[in-house]
């Protein structure tokens, strides 16, 4: 595979970066024992289900010894994005909000458990059946939870091709200029996966948009032009304030 082409989903990202601060490149480095301890993380082994708790920022994890390595590796993934990525009590959450946490912690598992920058630097055999055997020998999850994962891959790998031809394609009829200005514009921004994304990494600031996922292409267009008039709204008024000052 041609890993320096592919483009990270930004947990993908998340992930690469956590093992990198903790000094974790190679399949057989991960161990949850170890990781546990270098996110100070207090791990116990019982005959209960597997859980995470959260005890005013003191973390820990108990898990399931009745279950399989293969489980438990599973199951530590599973837990550790509650830790990491999630906030309060699922006892008094909504079912919906426990539902999307549970959904969340899946996935997170799946990326956490075969990590994509360690899958990208292998040598994987021919055939689908080999590639999940081999990923169940080598990162030490169940053959189901690895036929997941390689579907998952196939999906984003698959995807990421598509966009990175229709881009191409893309940009060489801009530079056609067959198209108007205001079409070549649209083209140029839609290029982009996500405009509101890219903005936001290029400026100072954090903001929190509800519903975010369900915005269109175009409200998001929309949601730049709402921050930047916030922003010029406050810098006036930031100059107002220090003139009053002056005086």
């Amino acid at each position: 595979m041609k890993c320096s082409q592919y483009q990270f989903t930004p947990l993908e990202q998340y992930i690469h970066d956590l093992y990198q601060h903790l000094s974790i490149a190679k399949p057989y480095q991960l161990d949850m024992i170890d990781i546990a301890s270098k996110l100070n993380i207090w791990l116990h082994f019982a005959d209960i289900r597997s859980t995470a708790i959260d005890r005013n920022g003191i973390y820990s994890i108990i898990i399931d010894r009745r279950l399989t390595k293969q489980q438990q590796w599973q199951d530590f993934g599973h837990e550790l994005c509650h830790l990491l990525r999630h906030s309060g009590n699922q006892v008094m959450l909504p079912e919906s909000m426990v539902q999307l946490q549970e959904a969340q912690a899946t996935n997170f598992a799946l990326h956490f458990c075969v990590p994509t920058f360690m899958l990208l630097n292998l040598e994987l055999p021919y055939t689908e059946n080999e590639i999940i055997y081999f990923l169940s020998e080598t990162f030490c999850v169940e053959p189901i939870f690895a036929k997941k994962r390689w579907e998952r891959f196939e999906q984003q790998w698959t995807s990421y091709q598509f966009y990175e031809s229709l881009s191409k394609q893309t940009l060489s009829l801009v530079a056609e200029s067959t198209l108007s200005r205001e079409a070549r514009e649209d083209i140029i921004m839609n290029d982009r996966p996500d405009p509101l994304l890219e903005y936001l990494k290029t400026h100072k600031g954090s903001f929190f948009i509800h519903d975010y996922e369900s915005l269109t292409y175009e409200e998001k267009k929309e949601m730049i032009q709402h921050i930047q008039t916030m922003e010029q709204k406050l810098v006036h008024s930031k100059g107002k304030t220090s003139n009053t000052l002056r005086k």
